[in-house]
């Protein structure tokens, strides 16, 4: 994975988390957000924001695996002890660059479901 593709995907991202953050404050105000991403030699990308308010906290979670020759893009909305409330994508691409084209289109799609998403998270964060 390019440096380029991963400096596309973290921004892309961090726009995502910004604007739930914006959304979930509107029922939760006190809610906080953490941002990181990081990357090693089996996960050339990997992303999440945790959102936390009083003892509750949700993750979404963005990693790129690479196995087999092929990019494997995964996210989802978790509880902090790990149980999944919603996959976000799952695809599986060629390792180059049209296949880095295709992860920059699919995190798209998580920008389109900024809002429903910031909903699930609001009604965990309160319930």
């Amino acid at each position: 994975m390019t440096q380029t593709t991963r400096e596309k995907m973290i921004g892309l991202l961090n726009g995502v988390y910004s604007q739930m953050l914006h959304l979930i404050r509107q029922a939760v105000p006190n809610v906080s957000m953490e941002v990181r991403d990081s990357r090693n030699e089996n996960f050339p990308f990997r992303s999440y924001a945790q959102f936390s308010h009083e003892a509750r906290v949700i993750v979404i979670s963005v990693d790129v695996k690479v196995r087999d020759g092929k990019l494997l893009l995964s996210g989802d909305i978790a509880r902090e002890d790990g149980f999944v409330l919603k996959d976000i994508v799952e695809i599986s691409v060629a390792d180059d660059s049209e296949g880095e084209v295709k992860l920059v289109s699919q995190l798209n799609n998580i920008v389109s479901s900024c809002y429903d998403n910031a909903r699930l998270i609001q009604g965990e964060l309160v319930s």
